[in-house]
């Protein structure tokens, strides 16, 4: 079955694409701050979700045209992994940082995860790394996000694949976990063979 392609800017709200927040140094977390910060460190190794080492600043620093909402997708735009992850966090307020680009998208014609998923596909990432600027730290320009292609089934089958696509990355976090108690139990078990 052949889909149309559509450009990324066609499924999104109105100035649903724009950059993470650009801080002026390094983020200090702050002990009282209400507003998270996503940055790259905070993701996981597979850049599929975000875990929980955020650092948290103070309300009034950051305009509310930043603060993400949910279901917006969180775009790596630096660096040579540009993968795209669905923002599904329940944090009252929470911005990303300038290595990311906010991609709000209309939900009433697509499903977040499944351009998400679609974004990390081969024939999307063949046209990032095609598209790539930068030569100390690769990066990708807003251009090229709003124009990338995304095909488009029907809203049925984005849901079906979407759901698909997350009992796909849980079974993988699962193996993972298990892989590595495997490695601390056998590790365990050899150090107190030498004792």
């Amino acid at each position: 079955m052949i889909y149309k392609e559509i450009k990324l800017t066609d499924i999104s709200l109105i100035d649903g694409i724009f950059g993470g927040y650009s801080f002026r140094g390094k983020v200090e977390n702050e002990l009282d701050g209400s507003v998270f910060v996503i940055q790259m460190k905070d993701l996981s190794n597979d850049y599929s979700k975000i875990e929980n080492t955020m650092l948290q600043i103070g309300e009034g620093k950051i305009r509310s045209k930043f603060h993400l909402q949910r279901k917006d997708i969180l775009f790596i735009a630096k660096g040579s992994n540009n993968f795209a992850m669905v923002y599904d966090l329940d944090l009252k307020t929470a911005v990303a940082s300038s290595a990311f680009f906010v991609i709000r998208i209309n939900r009433s014609i697509a499903n977040p995860y499944f351009v998400a998923w679609y974004i990390n596909q081969r024939k999307v990432q063949q046209y990032l790394t095609e598209n790539m600027a930068g030569t100390y730290i690769p990066n990708i320009n807003i251009d090229t996000v709003k124009n990338m292609k995304i095909s488009m089934p029907s809203m049925e089958e984005q849901n079906r694949i979407a759901e698909l696509n997350k009992l796909l990355l849980k079974e993988q976090y699962l193996i993972n976990a298990a892989k590595e108690k495997r490695k601390k139990l056998l590790e365990t078990i050899l150090c107190n063979q030498l004792k």
